[in-house]
């Protein structure tokens, strides 16, 4: 679940030409987070520029099964690779 501020973002998916969105941006930070095996980021839907989010859906397929703990952690990680204007609120 993402909460984010979209004041500053181009909408939540990619973008051609390349253009600051939350899906990229999110994804950078779970790479760094679970490797570049990770895949793409998912949104269950999708926002102009602009709109702000406080509970957006979306997924990742990592290359593992982590554990609870993983995730707690992971959750943390992420995070603090995040810009303040993204926040991720649950992985499960």
């Amino acid at each position: 679940v993402i909460s984010y501020d979209g004041s500053d973002f181009a909408g939540f998916q990619y973008q051609s030409p390349p253009a600051r969105t939350v899906q990229a941006t999110v994804e950078k930070a779970a790479w760094r987070i679970f490797g570049a095996d990770a895949g793409r980021v998912v949104g269950a839907s999708r926002t102009d520029g602009g709109v702000h989010a406080k509970a957006a859906v979306a997924h990742l397929d990592v290359p593992t099964q982590p554990s609870l703990a993983e995730l707690d952690a992971a959750l943390v990680g992420i995070n603090l690779c995040l810009p303040p204007d993204v926040r991720i609120r649950k992985i499960e």
